[in-house]
């Protein structure tokens, strides 16, 4: 049976029970018929005004859901189904394996409103200690966390726990690069290659390796000298790219095709093989500098150089077709540290100049 306590002022309907628990119910109004109200709990009066301030404003515009709150589990295949709709296919298989092998196992059970920040953190030690990288628990945080934000949007919970804990951070790797002088001995010895023109494109312009490979002859204008790309779900992916000579000389040196035929393709004219580009380019890697490189290499090797050679990190990023600044100043962050550096030496000659 509940004691009633003396209330203080302006703490409303703050009562504490006989089991020495305090709480308030906030009244939301009339819904299927019923009454319906909400209780909240607290080790403290204080804790539970608090939480009742919080409360009442948003009773009063009726952003309190009202009947039954679904599980994580069921919330998940809700919200998977609606990003079926406005997600590339490859990005909603990502976020269904996330969700099923990482999120559902460890929450699935629990209902949306009673996730809480240290359930994340639950789930990453549970992640981690099963042998999990960390670039896994953080995609498991970011997908919970984007499922949340779309029953906060919907009415379904009041708050995102994501929004109160900081997402598992992965070790940053040093990018793989190759230098000025590599760089050039690359582009020497793809002139013999079959596929030197492609290793060309891709070193000097930093394209994607799938944009290159679905570059048409129609996107390419060796008069003016750009390509186009069309690939690419934003805005700032779908662009045009000035040629360097080398690279507008490499695609003049190709036997150019109708308008609709792809410009790197099989003998048949058929799309060339991931797969096969790249262990063509480990070999050509390993048979000119020695060493195996990633074929992202070159896109961010074309990057660094280009900020070596005092591009302006904007232009660097439209080049690449990231979706904002930021995203190239936290990728090259070693290369825009070198030229920080670099800065402060030039400015010393200037001050120490006679």
């Amino acid at each position: 049976m509940a004691t009633q306590r003396r209330r203080g002022r302006g703490e409303g309907g703050v009562y504490q029970r006989a089991d020495g628990r305090w709480c308030a119910a906030v009244d939301l109004g009339w819904h299927d018929g019923k009454r319906k109200r909400k209780v909240i709990y607290g080790r403290t009066r204080r804790e539970v005004a608090e939480k009742l301030n919080l409360l009442l404003p948003q009773a009063a515009g009726g952003n309190i859901p009202v009947g039954t709150v679904p599980t994580v589990d069921a919330w998940l295949t809700s919200w998977l189904a609606e990003c079926e709709h406005r997600v590339a296919p490859k990005t909603l298989t990502l976020y269904t394996n996330v969700a099923n092998y990482y999120v559902r196992p460890a929450l699935g059970n629990k209902r949306l409103d009673k996730v809480r920040a240290p359930d994340f953190t639950a789930m990453t030690k549970g992640l981690l200690d099963k042998g999990k990288s960390l670039r896994t628990a953080q995609v498991a945080h970011q997908v919970l966390g984007m499922a949340l934000r779309a029953a906060v949007r919907q009415g379904v919970i009041t708050s995102n726990p994501a929004d109160r804990v900081t997402a598992p951070a992965p070790r940053r790797k040093a990018l793989e690069t190759v230098t000025a002088a590599e760089a050039r001995k690359l582009l020497a010895a793809a002139a013999e290659d079959r596929y030197g023109a492609l290793w060309t494109l891709a070193l000097t312009s930093g394209a994607r390796q799938g944009e290159i490979l679905a570059l048409r002859w129609a996107d390419v204008d060796l008069e003016a000298g750009t390509i186009h790309i069309r690939q690419g779900k934003t805005r700032s992916a779908r662009r045009t790219l000035p040629l360097t000579d080398v690279a507008r000389d490499a695609l003049a040196g190709m036997e150019r095709g109708a308008p609709d035929a792809l410009v790197f393709a099989t003998r048949n004219g058929t799309p060339i093989s991931a797969r096969n580009v790249l262990r063509a380019w480990h070999a050509f890697g390993e048979r000119t500098l020695g060493r195996r490189l990633s074929f992202h290499s070159l896109r961010h090797s074309a990057a660094t150089l280009m900020l070596h050679q005092g591009v302006p990190l904007k232009v660097v990023s439209d080049v690449l077709g990231h979706a904002g600044i930021r995203i190239t100043a936290d990728t090259y962050v070693e290369a825009l540290d070198a030229l920080k550096a670099d800065a402060a030496r030039r400015m010393d000659g200037i001050f120490t100049a006679a």
